[in-house]
C-alpha cells in the first residue's frame, strides 16, 4: 500500500514537472517573439528616421487646395505658429513713408503725357520747370574751353527738374527763350569723378534752340489715357498718386516679407506648392518640345535650363518658401483684422464680381480660391489702412469700400487669437 502511494506520488510530480517545463517553452516561445517584434519594430522605426534624413523629393502637383481647408485655412498650423503674430502698425513704415509730393506726381504726369506735347521755336515761348528743351553748351574754366564737356554745335535734349546735370545747371535754363543765349555758373562737387571739374566754378554758354511743352492734363485726355469715358483730370490725378502710393505701399511690404525669417515651414503645403510649379514647368517645357521645329536634345526642364536635378528641386523649394511666407502673412493679416467666415453668399459676389466661373471650382478647389478671396479682402483693409483707396475693386461687406465696424474689428481679433483652425 505504501509502495502504490509513493508511485502515485511519483507519477504526480513527474506530471506537475512535466507541465511547468511545457509552461516554461512557452514562456520561452512568447520571450522570444516578443524580442523578435520589438526587434523589427526598432527596425523600421529606425528605417524611418533615416527615411527622413534624406532630401525630400518634389513631387508635381494639380491639386492647388491640397493642404488646405474648405475655409482658406493651412491644415497642418496656424500661420502665428510659423511667422507670429502680423501688427500692421509695426510693418517697418507708416502712412507718412507713403506720401507722395507734387513733384513726385507731376513728373509722372509729363512721363504719361509723353504723346501730348508740343515743340515751339518761337522765341515767345518760354522755358518752365517740367519743360523739354533743345540746348547747345560751351563749357569754360577760368576763360579755357573744355571740348569735353561741351556739345560741340550738336543740340541734346534735358528736360527741367530731372537732375541729370550737376546740381544748379537746370534751373538756370528755366525763364530762357529759343534763340536766347546766357552764361550760367555752376559748381562742380568735390568728389566729382573728373579731377579737371571736380571741386572748380564753370561758366556754361548756353544758347536755347527750342522747347517742347506737355500738354495739360485735362478731361479728355483722362478719358484717352484711363479708357474710362467718364474720368476727369482731378480723378485721374488723384488714382496716379493712390497709384504711385501703393507701388511703395507693395514695395515695403515685400521688403517685410524678406526680413521674415521662420524657423519652420509647413511641409506639406510648401511641397505642394513647390509641386504646382514644377507641374507648370514641365507642361511648358513638353509643350515647347512640341512646337519648336528646333531639335531638344534635353529630357527635362532641369536639363533643358542647365541645371542639376538637385539645383531644380532647390530652386523650387527656394521659391516656395518665398510664397508660402507671403501666404501666411495675408492670413494672418485676415484673421486678425477681419476673421469674418467667408460665407456663400460673400465668395459667390467674390466669383461673379470677377466673372470667375462656376468651373473653376473644380480646377482649383474651393480653399484654394477662398484662399485668393481672403488674401484680397487683407490687402485691401491694409491700402484702406494707410489711405488708399483706389486699392479697392471689390468688398466682402457691401460691394463698396466699407470697412467692418469697431464691434467687427474686435470680434475678428478675438477670434484669430483662438486659431484659424475654427473656421
Amino acid at each position: 500500500m505504501k509502495n502504490h502511494q509513493e508511485e502515485t506520488a511519483n507519477t504526480d510530480m513527474a506530471s506537475k514537472n512535466n507541465k511547468e517545463i511545457i509552461l516554461s517553452k512557452k514562456e520561452k516561445r512568447c520571450l522570444v517573439v516578443g524580442i523578435l517584434v520589438a526587434t523589427i519594430t526598432m527596425t523600421v522605426f529606425s528605417i524611418n528616421k533615416f527615411i527622413d534624413t534624406l532630401p525630400k523629393k518634389v513631387k508635381a502637383s494639380t491639386n492647388f487646395s491640397k493642404y488646405l481647408t474648405t475655409t482658406g485655412v493651412i491644415t497642418e498650423k496656424t500661420p502665428e505658429y510659423y511667422i507670429g503674430l502680423v501688427n500692421i502698425e509695426n510693418l517697418g513704415f507708416t502712412a507718412d513713408d507713403l506720401d507722395v509730393t507734387d513733384a513726385r506726381l507731376e513728373q509722372e504726369i509729363s512721363e504719361l503725357l509723353a504723346d501730348y506735347t508740343t515743340t515751339y521755336t518761337d522765341p515767345s515761348a518760354e522755358v518752365e520747370e517740367y519743360d523739354t528743351v533743345n540746348v547747345e553748351y560751351i563749357c569754360s574754366i577760368d576763360g579755357e574751353e573744355y571740348s569735353e564737356a561741351s556739345t560741340n554745335g550738336i543740340g541734346v535734349s534735358i528736360t527741367i527738374g530731372s537732375e541729370e546735370y550737376v546740381t544748379g545747371f537746370e534751373p538756370q535754363i528755366v525763364g530762357m527763350h529759343p534763340g536766347e543765349t546766357k552764361d550760367i555758373n555752376v559748381t562742380f562737387p568735390e568728389d566729382y569723378n573728373s579731377e579737371s571739374f571736380a571741386g572748380k566754378t564753370a561758366t556754361f554758354t548756353i544758347t536755347v534752340n527750342s522747347v517742347t511743352k506737355t500738354a495739360d492734363l485735362t478731361d479728355e485726355i483722362a478719358v484717352s489715357l484711363s479708357g474710362n469715358p467718364t474720368m476727369t483730370a482731378d480723378a485721374y490725378r488723384q488714382m496716379l498718386k493712390d497709384s504711385l502710393k501703393e507701388d511703395m505701399l507693395n514695395s515695403y511690404i515685400s521688403s517685410y516679407l524678406d526680413s521674415l525669417e521662420p524657423t519652420s515651414y509647413p511641409e506639406g503645403y510648401l511641397y505642394n506648392v513647390a509641386g504646382l510649379t514644377k507641374t507648370i514647368n514641365d507642361e511648358a517645357f513638353e509643350d515647347y518640345v512640341a512646337s519648336t521645329s528646333k531639335t531638344v536634345t534635353a529630357t527635362s526642364y532641369a536639363e533643358f535650363n542647365g541645371i542639376t536635378d538637385e539645383e531644380y528641386e532647390n530652386e523650387l523649394i527656394t521659391n516656395a518658401k518665398e510664397d508660402v511666407i507671403a501666404d501666411l502673412f495675408w492670413m494672418e493679416v485676415y484673421d486678425t483684422y477681419l476673421g469674418t467666415p467667408v460665407t456663400d453668399d460673400i465668395f459667390a459676389s467674390w466669383m461673379a464680381n470677377y466673372g470667375i466661373p462656376q468651373d473653376a471650382i473644380d480646377t482649383y478647389g474651393r480653399g484654394y480660391l477662398v484662399m485668393a478671396l481672403k488674401q484680397e479682402a487683407a490687402y485691401n483693409y491694409i491700402c484702406n489702412y494707410f489711405g488708399i483707396t483706389s486699392g479697392y475693386q471689390w468688398d466682402m461687406y457691401s460691394g463698396s469700400t466699407t470697412q467692418p465696424s469697431k464691434s467687427q474689428e474686435s470680434n475678428s481679433s478675438t477670434s484669430a487669437t483662438t486659431g484659424s483652425s475654427q473656421e
